[in-house]
């Protein structure tokens, strides 16, 4: 293995995004595992890889058209919106090459498949169904991409919620992004509720609990704690 420990974290950190650009990300942000320190062991970086540091999280920006025209005339429909099967590999392909040239820097690196694999029920500390090994959503807010809406989405100032998500972890040291701090993106407007319900399973107008509420370096994200199964 050929390393270049030399390079100081800014400099590994600003080059490691240089290359995920170069690779087709969107977007790249960097977090530190210690914003999962509330997340339940089999959710979390520390709990799959006790040596990781730092979570490395690329983006792809969604085709407009692709998103809009998805799912007509019945939420039954995919269309064009399955072009977020290419997407996803394309995402694993960019964390693929990242983990490896984070090798020839001396680092180890464990990328997450970005293929919607999930715990379809409760398991252990994860209450919910549908978690993750490490939630994209999350990681993408954890990273300083952007805030989570009611809707449970992450947004980004760039693409709103129309972009997919890919992780990372890493024993390198890079330099992290502080926590989005911009205006808030979702603004309570209600449009995800009623087209929710108008073309898909209503999850958001019907049986929900509240809201999730996560404590993450000082920020609280919260979101629609919705029926999981019919969404």
């Amino acid at each position: 293995m050929s390393t270049d420990r030399n390079m100081d974290g800014e400099a590994l950190t600003a080059n490691l995004k240089a290359v995920a650009l170069d690779l087709g990300a969107d977007l790249v942000g960097v977090g530190p595992v210690e914003r999962w320190e509330g997340a339940p062991a089999q959710m979390k970086p520390q709990g799959h890889w006790p040596q990781a540091r730092y979570v490395v999280v690329v983006a792809i920006h969604h085709p407009d058209a692709c998103v809009e025209l998805g799912g007509v005339p019945t939420a039954h429909d995919i269309g064009p919106y399955a072009v977020q099967g290419e997407m996803n590999e394309r995402l694993e392909y960019i964390q693929f090459h990242l983990a490896r040239w984070l090798e020839r820097q001396g680092y180890r690196a464990l990328p997450i498949a970005a293929t919607n694999i999930w715990r379809f029920r409760p398991y252990k500390e994860v209450v919910r169904p549908f978690g993750p090994d490490l939630s994209d959503i999350h990681a993408a807010a954890c990273c300083g991409l952007g805030d989570i809406g009611y809707h449970g989405l992450l947004m980004t100032p760039e693409f709103g919620t129309w972009q997919r998500f890919c992780c990372m972890m890493t024993d390198a040291p890079l330099v992290a992004d502080p926590m989005y701090a911009g205006p808030r993106l979702c603004d309570d407007c209600g449009a995800c509720i009623r087209m929710c319900d108008r073309q898909c399973g209503g999850a958001l107008a019907h049986e929900v609990e509240g809201e999730v509420v996560l404590h993450v370096d000082g920020r609280e994200l919260r979101y629609a704690n919705k029926n999981l199964w019919r969404c």
